[in-house]
């Protein structure tokens, strides 16, 4: 504490140290005003995102909406899986005889939010290519693979995806 008396006492010695004390203050002052520049840049750089974001939202709001209207139409809502592998069976039979294909077997295996199915069948292939049209026009069947044997008669092998959500 002597020491810092005796610096005060001598002139010169005081005003170097009135000096740094004023460069300290005004360095404290400058890195205060530099971390309030920030904020208030952050926060007006949030703001105008967030008013870009409502705006092309208020824009866009009725296509967004189609396309979340097309998105649910990509899955068939069941409430039981079975029930669902029952529903994609009565309805790949009521097409094929509605098409004239003849379906010797429907198989199926379970993956992630989708069946796989594999269809046997014989026909004639236009009423094969009516069976893939209105198999497809169904948002949530989706044609995987198509297996021709044209020396037997006509056999097919068709593989499709039917996707699903359970509620």
């Amino acid at each position: 504490m002597s020491s810092i008396l005796s610096l005060l006492k001598d002139r010169y010695k005081r005003n170097w140290c009135i000096l740094v004390l004023i460069w300290i203050f005004g360095a404290i002052l400058f890195y205060l005003n530099v971390r309030k520049i920030d904020r208030y840049i952050e926060k007006r750089r949030i703001k105008e995102e967030n008013e870009y974001i409502e705006n092309f939202l208020k824009n866009h709001m009725r296509k967004i909406k189609q396309i979340m209207e097309k998105k649910e139409k990509l899955y068939d809502r069941i409430s039981n899986l079975n029930l669902g592998i029952i529903k994609v069976e009565e309805y790949v039979e009521d097409i094929a005889k509605k098409e004239g294909i003849k379906v010797k077997g429907i198989r199926h295996e379970k993956g992630n939010g989708k069946i796989f199915f594999e269809i046997s069948c014989s026909g004639d292939v236009s009423d094969l290519i009516g069976f893939i049209y209105e198999l497809e026009s169904i948002w949530y069947f989706r044609i995987l693979r198509l297996d021709l044997d044209l020396t037997d008669n006509g056999k097919y092998k068709i593989t499709f995806s039917y996707n699903y959500r359970i509620i």
